[in-house]
């Protein structure tokens, strides 16, 4: 039943454009966040001033074109304030339609107004377990930098904090580091999703070795499925990264070109351990079934044992069963207590004879 309501869902997603016609500016995803907060950060190597507002033209005044202007607008459901933004700045509907998709994979784009990408900032959630994952997008300037994302980023509010209190070196540096410093942060988070996914597999593992709690192919398949949505949100941003570092975008000075390699190199290393670990659960299907076959077998050769010692006793309990007139050992005394002996006698004899022999 929750997969059927999943999957009605994703599909709902995917048809709330369905004939519209392009560049319609449509929200699909299900985070509703009102009002719609845009924070702005204003810095350089001398001030810092940071203020928050809902209006939109009250924050366009306070940009200043020789300092590092940072946007983020922490909702996507208002889309007059993002048609507003999109006028401003000259970013083009496609690609606003692509920042408001929440389901749109990782992708690069670069126009002589800005550079485009688009990813999503994932969390593990321990209890379910599950994905949550949040539509992020930059658009980055010769001296600003907007961020749309679904929700409130706590990874932003760090970094935010961190600049109005004089941290690192960001009043030292331009547009391009703090672009970077806040796709590297999603990046890292990356690791932390993988960790928390793999203690989660490696303890399915010992249970499966264990192999005290009955079949467990339900929970291999929803950590399968978490992985795999996890997968989607990952690799794609390789292509992404390779697109930006090739085509030497304008908007990236040089000298941020070692760092942005650094971050390429996280992902790759992210989409290897990702695999192995998408691997490790596809082993493990495999050694819950094989599991099944030897909890299945054990109780085949319980029952082929206790068959095999009740052959010969049945056969002794026909015979004497059969209503022959004369039968001479009937009319003995001890042949009852005799018949019990050997009948003992031999279920012992197989029993020492099997496990000598290791049947079990």
């Amino acid at each position: 039943m929750l997969k059927i309501s999943i999957m009605v869902k994703r599909k709902q997603r995917f048809t709330r454009k369905v004939g519209f016609p392009p560049e319609s500016l449509i929200y699909t995803g299900d985070k509703k966040i009102d009002p719609s907060i845009i924070n702005l950060v204003v810095y350089n190597g001398f001030c810092c001033q940071s203020m928050v507002s809902e209006n939109f033209q009250q924050i366009i005044s306070e940009i200043k074109p020789d300092c590092v202007n940072w946007i983020n607008l922490n909702s996507l459901n208002k889309i007059d304030l993002i048609e507003k933004i999109g006028a401003h700045f000259e970013i083009h509907n496609l690609v606003l339609e692509d920042i408001l998709n929440s389901e749109q994979l990782p992708k690069f784009e670069e126009t002589k107004n800005h550079l485009f990408i688009t990813l999503k900032y994932l969390r593990y959630k321990e209890t379910e377990p599950a994905i949550e994952a949040s539509h992020i997008s930059f658009i980055l300037g010769k001296n600003y930098l907007i961020t749309f994302s679904e929700e409130e980023c706590d990874l932003f509010r760090l970094i935010r904090e961190n600049i109005l209190a004089g941290k690192g070196k960001f009043r030292q540096r331009n547009t391009d580091y703090l672009f970077y410093v806040l796709l590297d942060a999603i990046v890292d988070n990356y690791y932390l999703v993988y960790e928390s996914m793999q203690d989660k597999i490696e303890t399915l593992e010992d249970k499966i070795i264990e192999n005290k709690f009955g079949n467990l192919i339900q929970e291999i398949h929803k950590l399968k499925k978490v992985l795999s949505s996890t997968r989607k949100s990952i690799y794609p941003l390789t292509e992404a990264f390779n697109k930006l570092i090739l085509d030497k975008s304008e908007f990236i000075s040089p000298l941020m070109m070692p760092y942005i390699n650094d971050v390429h190199d996280h992902i790759i290393q992210l989409t290897d351990l990702y695999e192995h670990s998408y691997e490790m659960l596809a082993s493990h299907i495999d050694l819950n079934m094989s599991n099944m076959n030897n909890n299945m077998n054990n109780v085949i050769k319980t029952l082929t044992i206790v068959s095999t010692i009740f052959i010969p006793l049945t056969f002794i309990v026909g015979v004497y069963g059969m209503n022959f007139k004369y039968m001479p050992e009937i009319s003995w005394p001890y042949s009852y207590p005799v018949l019990i002996a050997l009948m003992f006698l031999i279920s012992g004899t197989m029993l020492i004879i099997m496990k000598k022999k290791k049947w079990f």
